[in-house]
């Protein structure tokens, strides 16, 4: 169960944060979002660039081409863990300002693909934020991914 978490960040991170931190932002002239996400009109600006690139999309399809492997891994059965990936619903994430008074509740490390990672779960759990050395961003998760989410923090 472990691995499957961790397949499902790892891919998401790497999807999200290899391309869209800050290299992907930077050329459509933002402020450098990914690590400077402190009010609503700069999460707006970067919710619209990780649209037009598409990486949500992406992250998505990934999740979906690797779910035979999440399941092979795991021993998850395979229906389950495409499930679990439309529960996640990655394309309605969106890049938002930690709210003020947030308290971290758990925290995960993880390494995929030369990319060491945090997720931090909070108080809120419609709020993640996800630190790599690329930059910090805090996410707006949908409910139905906040179980998984939970889990996957407490699990690393």
């Amino acid at each position: 169960m472990k691995k499957l978490w961790k397949t499902i960040a790892a891919v998401l991170l790497a999807c999200i944060m290899l391309v869209a931190g800050g290299l992907i932002l930077a050329q459509n002239g933002l402020e450098n979002p990914v690590s400077k996400v402190a009010d609503q009109a700069t999460a707006n600006a970067a919710n619209a660039a990780l649209d037009a690139i598409g990486i949500k999309e992406r992250a998505d399809e990934l999740l979906r081409e690797n779910a035979g492997r999440i399941s092979s891994a795991t021993g998850i059965p395979e229906a389950a863990v495409q499930n679990m990936i439309d529960e996640l619903d990655v394309q309605s994430w969106q890049v938002a300002p930690l709210p003020e008074g947030a308290v971290a509740q758990e925290t995960a490390n993880i390494a995929y693909d030369g990319i060491d990672a945090t997720i931090t779960a909070y108080d809120d759990p419609s709020i993640i934020t996800v630190e790599t050395n690329m930059g910090t961003v805090t996410l707006a998760v949908p409910e139905s991914a906040q179980a998984i989410l939970a889990s996957a923090t407490r699990l690393s």
